[in-house]
C-alpha cells in the first residue's frame, strides 16, 4: 500500500497504485512525476521519497483473501438441517 503525506496541509492519502496516488494529488503538489518517482525508488533502493512538499512511502499490497463461499454455504446448510 502506497501513501503520501502532504506537508502543507497534513493530509495523508492511501492507494494501491503509485500512478493513481500521484495523479490524485498532482505533480505540482508532489513535485515529481510518476516515472521519476519510480526511477528514484529503484536507483536509491529505498521505499521513501521526501521533498519540501510531501513524503511518499511505497509499500506492499496484501489483498484480503475472501472465504470460500461455497464451503461456508454448505456449512450453514448442515447447521440448518441439524436444527430441523
Amino acid at each position: 500500500m502506497n501513501h503520501i503525506e502532504i506537508k502543507k496541509t497534513g493530509d495523508i492519502l492511501y492507494s494501491n497504485s503509485l500512478n493513481l496516488l500521484v495523479e490524485m494529488v498532482g505533480t505540482e503538489v508532489t513535485g515529481i512525476a510518476t516515472q521519476s518517482l519510480r526511477n528514484y525508488f529503484s536507483t536509491n533502493n529505498t521505499d521513501t521519497y521526501e521533498n519540501d512538499n510531501c513524503i511518499i512511502r511505497r509499500g506492499q499490497y496484501f489483498p484480503m483473501q475472501k472465504p470460500n463461499v461455497s464451503a461456508a454455504s454448505k456449512e450453514r446448510s448442515k447447521k440448518k438441517k441439524s436444527l430441523l
